[in-house]
């Protein structure tokens, strides 16, 4: 083993840990490796990750006159040991895969010195490779030194972490010891990607807003509140990004989308989290028929991408504390085109035949509801009330992608009135796997009837915390004439767990927001 820089000495001082039983020898063997050289130097002399030095190698093996001898330097994070007589066959893992080392004993003078490395230390290794008789790629070492000396013990990777508290509390251990874990962050990343070449190619413009909103507006949602001390003001943070990206379009930007992350002071489950990240869209001169259709191609250009999201087999899901199923296994085919269904028509279909339409006030849903096995309670709005009832009686029915248009007016303030019935606005909302995966509308664009709408959500005689106040500069903005536009919010994180097949929220955000555990 080589090291060319030492170690301060008083790093060694370490107090707080070194009494934890699995934690003072890493200590001791930490302290004796620094004696050496130092065991976190600044500099690695890798000359390949691990999938290219196989690769390499592979290639070598399919040349007529056969492999040559290929030297390689690779580094990564040490997963196992494994003595055999007088060698130690160890595996070495970096971000790109995995390889066998081997160590022998007549070959190296510092042989003895790996009674100082244990599993999860990272190392640097020199060597050549060659193919065992077992057919097994490996680097026969020539040298090698410690580059960080772990002082907590390795997850075991053959029995990969299960508690679900562990694994969202403490990521890296999950990163660390599942394999899953680590595939479902990169293909979190690809399908992001994937979303926002799509959305650069169509002529969108990404942007950024402020998370510190005026009026934290476009849901319905408690906001977070916060202090500045420099501004000497209260802020909120925001519930949504649609007001400020329609005032971008009243400024005459192209066709824009943000991709970031909201805040909404709600329940906590395995569909909600107080922070979670949506891609929004506005483009001027289409409606929210041209949104679907773009939704629709994204998801193609998604599988384009990546061909084995196009369908993806999901497992039952059961309750955590009474084992009952709550979804079977099912498969869900995501190549458009979609199944396009009417709000009151699922509301026929599935809800005892309910129609907002027969029902004037609200004691009459909630008394509607109520016959029906909905829990509902007097402060809620009627657009509160029918979203109620869509949620427990329709929503979980709708497993297949499909499109839900045409809502009534009650439910949103934000969309236009479809021009041959004033009592419905024209919005969509698809929904997949039973979960609402992203909602649009043809956004409403006159100042008066928007300024109307708003004032009587505020007037509406309910007492609701979740009703945004009015946001005054959206109206002055779009009174200066904001274009025809479709708008679209999509749930990134619900999108990313059908891809993976997860089946709680927390699974793919990586460090979620969680209860405290005392």
């Amino acid at each position: 083993m080589t090291n060319s820089e030492s170690t301060d000495e008083s790093t060694d001082s370490i107090t707080d840990i070194s009494s934890d039983r699995l934690v003072a020898p890493r200590l001791e063997q930490r302290k004796k490796l620094a004696d050496l050289g130092d065991p976190y130097p600044a500099r690695v002399q890798n000359t390949q990750l691990i999938a290219g030095a196989r690769a390499t190698f592979d290639e070598s093996e399919n040349v007529p006159s056969g492999p040559k001898q290929l030297e390689t330097i690779v580094a990564g994070r040490l997963t196992g040991m494994r003595r055999a007589g007088g060698m130690i066959f160890s595996d070495l893992r970096d971000y790109s895969g995995e390889i066998q080392i081997q160590f022998k004993s007549d070959e190296l003078d510092d042989f003895e010195q790996l009674s100082l490395v244990a599993a999860g230390d990272f190392l640097e290794i020199s060597g050549v490779l060659f193919r065992t008789k077992r057919g097994e790629v490996t680097i026969g070492c020539n040298s090698w030194r410690v580059i960080t000396k772990s002082i907590r013990p390795f997850p075991s990777t053959k029995y990969p972490i299960v508690d679900e508290d562990i694994r969202s509390r403490q990521r890296y251990l999950d990163l660390m010891a599942n394999s899953s874990a680590r595939n479902l962050a990169i293909t979190r990343s690809r399908i992001v990607r994937s979303i926002r070449n799509f959305m650069h190619d169509r002529g969108f413009i990404e942007v950024e807003t402020s998370m510190f909103p005026d009026v934290p507006g476009g849901a319905n949602a408690r906001p977070f509140k916060t202090v500045s001390n420099a501004l000497d003001r209260e802020l909120s943070l925001r519930i949504s990004l649609e007001l400020p990206l329609k005032k971008l379009l009243v400024g005459d930007l192209p066709p824009v989308f943000e991709i970031g992350r909201v805040f909404r002071n709600e329940n906590v489950d395995r569909d909600h989290s107080p922070e979670f990240t949506m891609m929004e869209s506005y483009e001027p001169y289409t409606d929210y028929m041209g949104v679907a259709d773009m939704v629709e191609g994204m998801f193609h250009h998604i599988a384009g991408e990546m061909p084995e999201v196009g369908q993806v087999d999901l497992p039952s899901i059961t309750h955590p504390e009474s084992g009952k199923i709550l979804s079977e296994e099912r498969t869900i085919n995501l190549t458009p085109p979609f199944i396009k269904s009417t709000y009151r028509e699922l509301m026929l279909s599935f809800a005892d035949g309910f129609d907002d339409r027969n029902y004037q006030t609200n004691e009459e849903i909630i008394k509607k509801a109520r016959s029906m096995g909905v829990t509902t309670d007097n402060s809620m709005s009627r657009g509160k009330l029918l979203d109620r009832i869509f949620s427990e009686k329709v929503e979980p029915n709708l497993i297949q992608p499909t499109f839900v248009i045409d809502y009534p007016v009650d439910s949103t303030p934000l969309a236009k009135k479809k021009i041959d019935d004033h009592s419905l606005v024209e919005r969509f909302e698809l929904f997949i796997d039973g979960r609402e995966i992203a909602n649009a509308y043809s956004e409403l664009n006159d100042p008066v009837d928007q300024r109307s709408r708003m004032i009587q959500e505020q007037d509406g005689g309910i007492e609701d915390d979740e009703i945004p106040p009015i946001d005054e500069d959206f109206l002055t903005a779009i009174d200066h004439g904001m274009p025809p536009a479709g708008g679209i919010g999509l749930g990134i994180d619900r999108l990313i767990m059908l891809y993976t097949g997860s089946t709680n929220l927390r699974e793919v955000i990586l460090f979620p927001t969680l209860r405290n555990t005392d």
